[in-house]
């Protein structure tokens, strides 16, 4: 009969050294998403892109965990980018409003025979 040969307790110990390396990662990620700044402008929004797909490479990060956190980015500069295009809509309703305005003055004041 042979005998086992190594350490019988390889699973557990593999299994601790996992569970080490996992805390390790997330302790590391945690430390480097505190330093981050709000997202506030674009360029804060490239910064965090930036600083995902390095952790991501470096394996501080799983894929999953870097995919969600690229689309919660691509939200936000969406909504950012809705939030200027409404902002931008309405300064040239006003803008319209205001021609229309020029426009009806002007033609209140025109004389009918020289139209």
């Amino acid at each position: 009969m042979a005998t086992p040969r190594g350490n019988p307790n390889i699973g557990a110990e593999a299994s601790k050294g996992a569970r080490a390396k996992q805390a390790a990662r997330l302790a590391t990620a945690r430390a480097i998403l505190a330093d981050l700044p709000p997202l506030v402008t674009p360029e804060d929004a490239k910064a965090h892109l930036a600083l995902i797909s390095g952790m991501a490479i470096k394996d501080l990060v799983s894929g999953s965990a870097a995919q969600a956190a690229v689309k919660a980015i691509d939200t936000w500069i969406r909504a950012v980018a809705l939030e200027h295009d409404v902002h931008r809509i309405k300064g040239l309703e006003r803008r319209v409003a205001e021609l229309e305005g020029e426009l009806a003055k002007a033609q209140r004041g025109r004389e009918p025979w020289r139209a």
